[in-house]
């Protein structure tokens, strides 16, 4: 993100949500951090900002603030409805799958 976001601010959020999390989440001993689909969504989100006359640079922050916050109203929907009995639907071919699609992502940008 040009500097945007750089390691500093990635963890600095990620302990203060840690810290928020394993107060009232329920879960101390759980470990919070950036996953690999979050730096991709963020580089893709960037990415797309750029080209937007409308977001351009200047906004992007402030629009991935509400793309983040969609995402949490999307998955407190899906939280209510229980939505987590669809996974066993899935076999591990699926999990295998998203886990072949990062390692591609992160190497396509590794060879840019």
């Amino acid at each position: 993100s040009d500097g945007m976001l750089s390691t500093v601010e990635t963890l600095a959020s990620t302990a203060i949500c840690g810290i928020i999390h394993s107060i009232l989440g329920g879960q101390p001993m759980m470990i919070v951090g950036v996953a690999e689909p979050t730096v991709i969504m963020y580089t893709y989100l960037y990415n797309f900002a750029k080209k937007q006359q409308r977001i351009g640079e200047a906004l992007y922050l402030a629009w991935a603030g509400w793309v983040c916050i969609w995402t949490a109203i999307m998955l407190f929907l899906l939280a209510t409805f229980n939505a987590s009995n669809v996974i066993s639907k899935f076999t591990r071919v699926a999990g295998e799958l998203f886990g072949m699609l990062i390692t591609v992502l992160f190497l396509q940008e590794a060879i840019k």
